[in-house]
């Protein structure tokens, strides 16, 4: 796998990407996945993540208009991770913004079917998770 055949790819991704648009039944679907979870669900996925599933389905879904170039190249996972994130960096900062309103809107969402949750993603990084059976604890490391 060289750096051309990369940003070749990427290059082509993005070519692709801009023409298309999250609509609402991808919306749904996330809100679906992160619904199934429901308050076992530690963070909700960022904007890079919520892309990076935008494009996997758009790319599974298939369609007369994906480059042949762009399927063959989703079987290989370590090439298609550096293709989207080369892709996702070179997104101008109004095409990201797009998943981030999707991610709030999840996020809105999510929140209102459980107003307790909180995510763990900033719990103190000086506690130890205890894991006993199906209980799980959290308990303080002293330095």
């Amino acid at each position: 796998m060289n750096g051309e055949e990369i940003q070749t790819l990427a290059e082509l991704l993005l070519s692709y990407v801009v023409q298309l648009q999250p609509c609402e039944s991808f919306i749904n679907d996330l809100c679906e996945i992160y619904l199934k979870k429901g308050e076992d669900l530690k963070v909700l996925e960022n904007r890079f993540f919520i892309f990076k599933r935008f494009i996997r389905k758009q790319l599974k879904n298939g369609g007369d208009d994906i480059p042949r170039n762009l399927i063959i190249s989703t079987r290989d996972q370590t090439k298609f991770a550096k293709v989207i994130s080369i892709t996702w960096k070179k997104l101008s900062l109004e095409q990201q913004s797009v998943y981030q309103e999707i991610r709030e809107e999840v996020k809105l969402i999510y929140t209102t079917n459980y107003p307790n949750w909180k995510s763990n993603q900033n719990r103190n990084k000086a506690t130890l998770k205890i894991k006993r059976g199906r209980e799980i604890m959290y308990r303080k490391i002293d330095p």
